[in-house]
């Protein structure tokens, strides 16, 4: 009876301390969020979410980021049951029927495409990077698909690079640095504290397109638009250019319940101007923007009804 007593106590203890654990620690629903690059805004804009999530003193949610190659295995990642939320380009979100219809939660904000080549081999326009050592992306990233849209409707074929590299999004700003590869294409926010190193220190410019030139593409490819990089958005920058952008998008699973879906948003709309304050890609969000920054045929019901409620757009 003496030996029994200390076990009886302990129990009574674990016991005690089960009951007093307040509800919503023993019950938080596990939300996943397949971003990006470990270095990239999409990782970067998940963990604000999730931040945004846990500062709620009734938060249900335990909240953590996956690291992706992007916008195309996040889709994927939500058709398999494997991410709750995603972050997406909203051109590629709107190229996959059947996964991307009406999945949209709020827009975030805008991913300009930018060309990078090397200031000391003279390139003038991003066509120019075609005849250097030019990193493509990784298969299934968001920027390589968008890339690739472009080379199709420019007529564009992988031959016509002289040297193609596929790197992620982490490693090539160092490969330019090293000297490895002479250009990179990157969607982001802007400014990006990636390509701004690179413009300071590695020798980087960036590089616009000829408007003609890219006219067709935009034009014929949903969930983009045409873009105008103004002057000194970096340091380096001395001329405005001409590119286009997409939307950064995020997204729900189809599995993912209304309820869920409108808290989350509403959750967002709420603490916007804490939210606001976590990135400078993101520092001029409005309410208004979340909504009217992607295409209606792509946006959550639930969402919809969010902000229909909040008067934010016309049901």
């Amino acid at each position: 009876m003496v030996r029994a007593l200390p076990i009886a106590v302990l129990l009574a203890v674990l016991l005690a301390a089960l009951l007093t654990t307040p509800l919503a620690a023993q019950e938080r629903q596990r939300l996943v969020i397949a971003t990006g690059s470990i270095t990239g805004l999409y990782y970067a804009a998940g963990n604000a979410v999730c931040r945004v999530l846990e500062r709620r003193p009734d938060n249900r949610f335990d909240c953590r980021v996956m690291e992706t190659a992007g916008s195309g295995e996040n889709l994927a990642l939500l058709r398999a049951g494997r991410a709750d939320l995603a972050m997406a380009q909203s051109d590629v979100l709107a190229g996959r029927p059947g996964v991307g219809e009406r999945l949209a939660v709020a827009a975030l904000y805008p991913e300009v495409f930018q060309v990078v080549g090397r200031r000391s081999l003279g390139m003038t326009v991003a066509g120019d990077v075609l005849a250097h050592r030019f990193n493509i992306g990784m298969p299934g990233s968001g920027t390589r698909l968008t890339l690739e849209a472009l080379m199709r409707t420019n007529g564009i074929r992988l031959a016509d690079f002289a040297n193609p590299v596929e790197l992620s999004g982490a490693e090539e700003a160092s490969a330019f640095c090293r000297g490895r590869i002479d250009g990179f294409v990157f969607l982001s926010g802007i400014p990006n504290s990636k390509i701004a190193s690179v413009l300071k220190n590695c020798d980087g410019e960036i590089l616009g397109f000829v408007r003609s030139e890219v006219a067709d593409f935009v034009r014929s490819r949903r969930g983009i638009d045409f873009f105008r990089f103004r002057r000194n958005t970096y340091a380096e920058m001395t001329e405005t250019l001409d590119t286009f952008a997409v939307a950064a998008l995020l997204v729900a699973s189809p599995r993912m319940e209304d309820g869920t879906v409108r808290e989350i948003l509403g959750a967002l709309l709420a603490d916007i101007d804490w939210f606001t304050r976590l990135h400078p890609a993101w520092t001029q969000l409005l309410p208004a923007d979340m909504a009217l920054n992607m295409e209606r045929q792509v946006m959550h019901p639930a969402a919809e009804t969010v902000y229909v409620a909040n008067a934010i757009i016309s049901e």
